[in-house]
């Protein structure tokens, strides 16, 4: 039996206006990884964030 891969999944949004919201980059994100094997062992998430101002993504710290 071949061990499951583990990873976590990092979901961001920059404000309301962005195209995919933090629950369709879930939903898409745990397809993949349930079609490629992969056991997700966290979620981090920042919402209303900008991808650039770093130091504000505690999610991503």
């Amino acid at each position: 039996m071949s061990q499951q891969e583990i990873a976590v999944l990092y979901l961001r949004m920059s404000d309301d206006r962005q195209e995919r919201s933090i629950s369709d980059q879930r939903a898409e994100l745990l397809a993949y990884a349930t079609k490629h094997g992969y056991r997700i062992l966290r979620e981090y998430t920042d919402s209303g964030v900008s991808g650039d101002d770093t130091k504000r993504r505690a999610g991503f710290l």
